[in-house]
C-alpha cells in the first residue's frame, strides 16, 4: 500500500505552473523586451558628441601608462 501525497489546494511547487498559466518572470521578461527594442530602434540615429570624439583622438594614448603620464 503507498501513501499519496498532495498539496494543499491552489499551490503548486517551485517552478510548475498550471497548464496555459503564464510563469511568474513573464512581466521582467516583457519590460526587458520592450526595453531592448526602445534602445536598439534610435541606435543608427545617435552621434557622437563632440568630447566624446575629441578623448580617442586628442586624450588616449597606445597605453594606460602612457595616457595617465601626458601632459
Amino acid at each position: 500500500m503507498s501513501a499519496a501525497v498532495s498539496s494543499p489546494a491552489g499551490t503548486h511547487p517551485v517552478g510548475a505552473t498550471r497548464s496555459g498559466a503564464l510563469p511568474a518572470w513573464w512581466p521582467l521578461a516583457a519590460l526587458l523586451l520592450l526595453a531592448t527594442a526602445l534602445r536598439f530602434s534610435t541606435l543608427g540615429l545617435q552621434s557622437f558628441w563632440y568630447d566624446e570624439a575629441f578623448t580617442p583622438v586628442h586624450v588616449l594614448h597606445a597605453s594606460l601608462g602612457s595616457t595617465l603620464h601626458s601632459p
